[in-house]
């Protein structure tokens, strides 16, 4: 249930208010830009999920206005998620709407198959990875994820999976210089 006082929001993903789209694995996911603003709306919930199989609807514009300040666990997927962002979503270029986020995440952090994004920029606020785990996957015009400079972690080369990213050059100085599969 939402919780509101004071101008907070506190959701849960599962929130009939947010209404997300529920998986088969009994997650919710944020699935059009509509899903998106209610999202958005929340300034704690429980995991963010945007897009399974993309997210074609959602809007730079949507993302910009986010009010999302802190996330408090992980989806009930197998890799413990508790940030993950999955495209296609060919209308976000940029991540500078979460910048309200700060803290730490409880679990891992997922960014995959987002064509436009070239930098990780408004993920900066984040203090720690709980999982330990970042995954970034086929971002083809990510070149930086210097963003992520302030988030603390276990950061072993298990711990990371960096698949598919041909224009990454920059990477924080904690990260370790190859990631599990030894790219």
């Amino acid at each position: 249930a939402c919780a509101c006082s004071c101008g907070t929001r506190h959701c849960t993903a599962s929130d009939p208010a947010v209404n997300l789209t529920r998986d088969d694995d009994g997650y919710y996911y944020v699935a059009d830009d509509g899903q998106l603003q209610r999202m958005c709306a929340c300034t704690t919930i429980d995991y963010v999920w945007i897009g399974n199989d993309g997210c074609p609807t959602c809007a730079q514009g949507t993302l910009d206005a986010c009010r999302l300040e802190s996330i408090s666990g992980k989806a009930p997927d197998p890799y413990g998620d508790s940030l993950t962002i999955s495209g296609p979503a060919p209308h976000i270029t940029s991540l500078r709407g979460l910048a309200r986020l700060s803290g730490a995440l409880p679990g891992a952090l997922w960014v995959q198959s987002m064509d436009e994004l070239t930098t990780l920029e408004g993920l900066g606020n984040i203090t720690r990875i709980g999982q330990d785990s970042i995954q970034l996957y086929n971002n083809p015009k990510l070149a930086s994820a210097m963003a992520l400079s302030n988030a603390k972690g276990n950061f072993t080369s298990h711990a990371l999976g960096i698949v598919d990213n041909p224009q990454l050059a920059c990477v924080p100085e904690q990260w370790p210089a190859k990631d599990g599969d030894g790219d």
